[in-house]
Formats: C-alpha cells, sequence, structure tokens
C-alpha cells in the first residue's frame, strides 16, 4: 500500500448503478473486419503506365523554398499512395498522370498553422523523380485466405472475428461501467488530497505521454514547439485528469482494505507468468528483472483491478 497522502471520508460505494448494455455484433462489422485484414495481406505490383488515385508511386522529392533547398524535404524512393492524404494538400494530386521516368514538379503551399515557421503559409516547390508506378492487389477473400489466420475455412474464420469482436466489446463495456461507478464512488466521498499525492500522478501522465510521443518518433521539444506551449503548460492541463486519477486511487485504495481485499504472492506470478506468455518469454527470465518495486506496483495494480470487480459484483443494473 501507498503512504497516506491524503484524507477521506467514505459515502456509499455498494448498490452504485451501472448502465445496462446489450453486446450484439452485426455482419457489417464482420465484412469490414475481413476488409481490413485483406488490405493488410495486399501486395503491391508494378504497372505500366500513368498512375491514377489509389496507385502507389516511388518517388524521389527535394523541397524548394525559393531557389533554397529546405531542410526536411527530402527523400529518395519514397512510396506514396496517391489520395491517401498522407501529404500536404495538392501534393498526391499534382502526381496522378505521372508515368516511370517522369519528372514532376509539385507546387504547393503549406499550412499556415505547420510546424516549422519558416515554412508556414509559404509556397514551395517539391521537384519529383518518379521512379515506379505501383498497383495493390488484394487476395480473395476463401478459405485459403482463411488459412492464414489458422482457419480451416470462411465460415470459421467470420465465426473467429465475431467470438474476438464480442470479447472486445465486452471489455469496453465492462470498463465503461466501472469507470461509472468509480466516478459514483467518488462523488458520494470527502477526498483532501496533499500537493505530492497529485503531482506524483501528474508525473504518471506526463511520463505516459512522452513515451506515446516517442512511440510516434515525435520529439516532446517539436511537439511544445507546435502546440506554442510550454512543459510546465502541459503539466498544468495534466492536473485535473490527475486530481480525478488520484481521489480514485484513494477511494479504491481505501475500499480495499474496509473490505479485506487483497492479493497473494500466488496471484502476482500467475500474472507474471500471463505476462511473460504475452512477450514469448520465459517466466523465469521476466520474473528476475523485477525490482521489489516493480513487483509491489504489479501487486498494487492487480489489488484495483480486484477492487474495481467487487464494486461491480455490488453495483445494480439501471
Amino acid at each position: 500500500m501507498s503512504e497516506k497522502n491524503y484524507s477521506i471520508v467514505l459515502g456509499a460505494y455498494k448498490g452504485m448503478k451501472r448502465p445496462s448494455v446489450t453486446i450484439t455484433v452485426a455482419e457489417e462489422e464482420i465484412q469490414a473486419a475481413l476488409l481490413q485484414e485483406q488490405q493488410k495481406c495486399a501486395r503491391l505490383e508494378t504497372v505500366e503506365g500513368p498512375a491514377a488515385l489509389g496507385h502507389t508511386v516511388v518517388i524521389d522529392f527535394a523541397g524548394f523554398l525559393g531557389e533554397e533547398q529546405f531542410e526536411g524535404g527530402t527523400s529518395e524512393n519514397y512510396p506514396l499512395e496517391l489520395g491517401s492524404g498522407s501529404f500536404i494538400p495538392g501534393f498526391e494530386e499534382q502526381l496522378v498522370g505521372a508515368s516511370a521516368g517522369d519528372s514532376v514538379d509539385v507546387n504547393v503551399t503549406f499550412p499556415q498553422n505547420y510546424h516549422a515557421e519558416n515554412l508556414a503559409g509559404k509556397p514551395v516547390v517539391f521537384k519529383c523523380k518518379v521512379h515506379q508506378v505501383q498497383e495493390k492487389k488484394l487476395p480473395e477473400l476463401n478459405d485459403l485466405f482463411a488459412k492464414r489466420y489458422h482457419a480451416p475455412n470462411m465460415d470459421t474464420l467470420r465465426e473467429n472475428i465475431r467470438q474476438s469482436m464480442t470479447q472486445q466489446k465486452q471489455q469496453q463495456a465492462n470498463a465503461q461501467a466501472q469507470q461509472a461507478i468509480l466516478d459514483q464512488v467518488v462523488a458520494n466521498a470527502q477526498i483532501e488530497l496533499t500537493d505530492a499525492f497529485t503531482e506524483a500522478f501528474v508525473n504518471q501522465l506526463f511520463a505516459s505521454f512522452t513515451q506515446n510521443l516517442m512511440a510516434q518518433n515525435i520529439p516532446l521539444e517539436q511537439f511544445l514547439q507546435y502546440q506554442g506551449i510550454s512543459e510546465d503548460d502541459l503539466k498544468s492541463q495534466m492536473q485535473p485528469q490527475a486530481e480525478a486519477a488520484a481521489k480514485a486511487s484513494a477511494a479504491l485504495e481505501t475500499i480495499a482494505e474496509l473490505e479485506g481485499l487483497s492479493v497473494t504472492e500466488e496471484e502476482i506470478d500467475a500474472d507474471i507468468r500471463r505476462m511473460a506468455n504475452m512477450y514469448g518469454m520465459p517466466y523465469e527470465d521476466l520474473a528476475k528483472d523485477l525490482t521489489p518495486d516493480k513487483r509491489e506496483m504489479i501487486q498494487n495494480g492487480m489489488l484495483m483491478t480486484k477492487t474495481l470487480a467487487f464494486l461491480m459484483d455490488a453495483s445494480v443494473e439501471e
């Protein structure tokens, strides 16, 4: 348990109302999921003749502001799907009709809110060289396609997708119900937080946010510059969410103590085995790398999950 950095007087926490949910998966949803997987399995084939919307062109390009080539506007052998909207407006359309071997000057204007101030709102020219025109070929949705997903036929694959989507929707519904219950519990309680406790949650949110940026290859400094804010401004924006999370944590921790809820060492080890299986690594390798602090974090997370499940069982459907 964490050190008490809050004071709390609980109100009612049993018998909270949760929304009534009926889980259904429509045939249209299954078909959309199949088409999405079909797109993932597509292959590109070189075609002769001019490029059309939907084709992929493999290009070299270099961007010029006036007579000077600007930084970050150059690439070689870049595969660009025409009509994808992945480049600035007007770029892709000017490559429609180009064939392999063509050179094309693409004239565009950067948006006014573009993150690079020296280019924002400026007209530029991209000198492009087209190396290839490619067309996407989709596999047929047949039993051979189903075998890619370890299903003997399409009927089985459709049923597998239905079950998977049903499970996902049920998990989402449970998460929404738990949040609705927790919101009521916090609203019924009187909770005072220390500044240090709230700041710890702000730092957690900030760390998670920066990790997500890193996963997208976006430096924090670039994001802050684009938004026109400082690191302190960003943390201030996170303050309300951090306070809500801190109050929820205080309420759950207190309820767990009152109800005598706990997590055993066997349950922790079982969860570590589950994680090891998910990461495809031996249990022993994962377990030996867990410091006492990390193990305590796992224990606390499992206890919060168990407490939320307790509140769900003690709630009533609207």
